[in-house]
C-alpha cells in the first residue's frame, strides 16, 4: 500500500481532468507533449498520480486496473466465445 504526504495529496487531489487526460497519454506514449522523451521515474510519477486521482475521484469499478472478480460473469464471457468457436478437423 502507497502512503503519501498530505501536501501531495492535496495537490493531487485538485488536478483537473484535463490534466489527468494527458498524463494518461504522456504515460501511454512515454512522451511528452512537446515529444520530449520521459525517464522512468516522469512515467512511475505520473501513474503514482493518475492512480491516486483515480482513487479520490472516481468510482472503484472505473477506476486504472479494475479486475471483475464475477465469475458467473466470466462463466457467460466463456460462453460466447466458446460459441464463436468452430473447430475443423483436416
Amino acid at each position: 500500500m502507497q502512503y503519501y504526504t498530505e501536501n501531495y495529496y492535496n495537490y493531487v487531489h485538485t488536478l483537473s481532468p484535463d490534466i489527468i487526460t494527458s498524463l494518461k497519454k504522456m504515460i501511454e506514449t512515454s512522451k511528452t507533449p512537446q515529444g520530449h522523451t520521459l525517464s522512468l521515474e516522469q512515467i512511475q510519477s505520473s501513474m503514482q498520480a493518475v492512480l491516486l486521482w483515480e482513487k479520490i475521484h472516481i468510482h472503484h469499478e472505473d477506476q486504472t486496473g479494475f479486475i471483475v472478480n464475477d465469475c458467473k460473469k466470466k462463466e457467460k464471457q466463456s460462453e460466447k466465445k466458446s460459441s464463436y468457436i468452430k473447430l475443423v478437423k483436416s
